[in-house]
């Protein structure tokens, strides 16, 4: 499937940043110098991920320093950055955001949408759009209009629900609350809100 033809790309899954993650951390090292003297001096390093490989480095004075310019490093990471970031073909990688296993799963997006939702959408001028995952991340699930099940065509690869780590599955959960008048619930939502979130820690 590396071979495409003018008539396919990988389309960018929308939960995709760009970057997976971010690693902020002191470096130490010891200047020396005849004239000043020697001592331990530190600075901060920034190190950006995309599907596990280093894609970007910067360093500064501080931590604080760090964290201070993170809004506009964030915004102008593909300045400093070795890209393509916003590459669904990247490196054969599974296009689940944050998973840098190979892919070994091909499909076919039958319709598309907006990131609003909206659509379908008309026939995509750069052809056929497709999406791979690796095994873990082939099954998508029936909640999303564009990232579902239904809506892939399987090219190459067997999804298997099976696949899915125990660990990665966060069944949902359900409270029922009751009420004997209307202007009760605000209340007793509040309250069974407060019992959920105390079961869950």
């Amino acid at each position: 499937m590396s071979n495409l033809t003018e008539r396919e790309h990988f389309k960018l899954h929308p939960d995709d940043e760009g970057v997976d993650r971010i690693e902020i951390d002191v470096v130490p090292r010891f200047k020396t110098s005849g004239l000043s003297g020697d001592e331990w001096r530190v600075s901060a390093r920034l190190r950006v991920y995309r599907k596990g490989e280093l894609v970007g480095e910067k360093s500064y004075t501080s931590m604080e320093a760090v964290a201070c310019f993170l809004p506009f490093l964030w915004k102008t990471l593909s300045d400093w950055t070795e890209g393509p970031l916003y590459s669904g073909e990247r490196g054969g990688k599974c296009q689940q955001a944050g998973c840098a296993h190979p892919a070994t799963v091909t499909y076919r997006l039958k319709r598309e949408y907006s990131a609003r939702g909206e659509g379908p959408l008309p026939p995509n001028v750069l052809g056929m759009p497709l999406r791979r995952f690796c095994a873990a991340h082939a099954t998508r699930g029936d909640c999303a209009l564009e990232d579902a099940d239904e809506n892939y065509e399987l090219l190459s690869g067997t999804p298997d629900r099976a696949d899915i780590p125990l660990k990665d599955i966060s069944p949902s959960a359900r409270v029922d609350v009751k009420v004997p008048r209307i202007e009760d619930a605000p209340e007793a939502v509040r309250r069974a809100g407060d019992e959920f979130r105390k079961g869950q820690s």
